[in-house]
């Protein structure tokens, strides 16, 4: 009842002699373990605030689903299996991420938030990643895919037991499960994906810091419906995750183009650099 995500309800009920059954249908699954109920924070109070899905507004601190938008696939039109609107979400998700970690605002589970970065890429979603994320998800085997499959990227994976599940709401589901790990595990002040943080045991860190890092800006991915799960795969290039490295530079993030690497420039309100 609770699910943040459900948007349509309806009931019904049946008298039988004495009994009087009444069953309601939802058109989310709230009841994945381990998966949130719904996001922290104050109420929506301006319709910006509403970011689960598109065209929303806020009414008295709720959000409203705005039109749903049909579904096209014009970005990689040669890659069959996912849509735009699925691309854009988990563009969106990461660049937000990676936004609000760029200006100091993401809480770390060892102290304090995690600290600024002083020249996050902006992620660009790219088709040929695409293409290598749907050919390890359509195999529906949840595991990473091996190295030689994907030269110089990085990866991520996600699975729900929810057969079918909404690629949209996976799309959400998978990168707020990733990012998660900062807040629930923490990294730590000094930003180093050293050997011991790696290898703690129960606490593993990877997901997070390959969306976290730094000098990762192509993003491709993939949802599938698989006979009795549904599996999610992202894919990052460059590759991220080197042991000892930092995730990302430190320091305050842009607010000018002398601050980004090269010729990149700089995207004063979300403190990230534009590749493009």
């Amino acid at each position: 009842m609770v699910f943040s995500e459900t948007t349509k309800l309806g009931c019904a009920y049946k008298i039988c002699s004495n009994t009087m059954t009444i069953t309601c249908l939802y058109n989310g699954i709230g009841y994945y373990t381990n998966a949130p109920m719904w996001e922290t924070g104050p109420a929506c109070s301006q319709a910006s605030d509403c970011t689960t899905y598109s065209n929303s507004d806020c009414d008295n601190g709720l959000c409203t689903k705005g039109a749903d938008i049909p579904d096209t696939n014009n970005l990689c039109s040669a890659n069959s299996g996912m849509t735009d609107a699925v691309r854009q979400k988990f563009l969106d998700m990461h660049n937000n991420y990676r936004s609000s970690v760029a200006r100091g605002l993401e809480p770390d589970a060892l102290g304090g938030n995690a600290p600024k970065a002083a020249k996050m890429l902006k992620m660009v979603y790219d088709c040929s990643v695409e293409a290598s994320a749907l050919n390890h998800a359509s195999k529906c085997v949840y595991q990473h895919s091996s190295g030689s499959d994907r030269p110089g990227l990085g990866e991520n994976i996600y699975m729900t037991s929810a057969v079918d599940f909404d690629k949209v709401k996976a799309a959400a589901q998978a990168s707020e499960l990733w990012w998660s790990e900062l807040a629930e595990y923490g990294v730590g002040p000094s930003n180093n994906l050293t050997t011991a943080l790696w290898n703690r045991p129960g606490t593993q860190i990877g997901h997070y810091s390959q969306m976290a890092w730094d000098r990762s800006f192509r993003l491709g991915c993939a949802v599938a419906h698989c006979s009795s799960f549904t599996f999610g795969v992202c894919q990052y290039g460059p590759a991220g995750n080197y042991l000892n490295q930092l995730i990302y530079t430190l320091g305050d993030p842009c607010t000018s183009n002398s601050g980004c690497p090269g010729s990149y420039t700089c995207s004063v309100a979300e403190g990230l650099c534009n590749v493009v």
